[in-house]
């Protein structure tokens, strides 16, 4: 519970420091919205990006969960597949430790579009700590990323 109220204020003060509009509810799939451009402002609003990111898939569901008799922190589920120079691969994994064994993540395929962009040809490396996915395609300059409350 302390992680996600962590990650949840984290984000709150995040999108106030950048500011940006205030981290709304939502539940959101990136195929809704029209262009890159429009895809990576509004995953900046959930989820930091320590990169550029060319292109990106998502989907968001973020909950207040503020109102009530008794508040509570938001829950929240972000799954994000992004594109990213492969030089900057890396810096998607920075702080998540050693690679991983291997993890479901069918999640992450489900987004991405029969694009040749999104083309995967090389083998992944996953990294995963306290609700917090990472895996990497460094050839492709692919990252899949899940961080959730619950």
């Amino acid at each position: 519970m302390w992680v996600a109220l962590g990650i949840t204020i984290g984000l709150t003060a995040l999108a106030v420091v950048r500011g940006k509009s205030k981290v709304m509810p939502t539940d959101t799939r990136s195929a809704s919205l029209h262009g890159d451009r429009a895809k990576i402002e509004f995953l900046k609003r959930y989820l930091v990006l320590p990169s550029a990111v060319e292109a990106t898939e998502f989907h968001i569901v973020f909950r207040e969960n503020n109102k009530g008799l008794m508040p509570g922190p938001s829950d929240f589920d972000i799954r994000a597949a992004v594109k990213v120079p492969p030089d900057k691969v890396g810096l998607w994994s920075k702080d998540m430790g050693s690679p991983k064994p291997s993890f479901d993540v069918a999640w992450a395929y489900e987004l991405l579009p029969k694009e040749d962009r999104w083309s995967i040809q090389s083998t992944p490396t996953y990294y995963e700590r306290d609700r917090v996915q990472v895996v990497t395609f460094g050839p492709e300059g692919i990252v899949l990323k899940r961080v959730w409350s619950q």
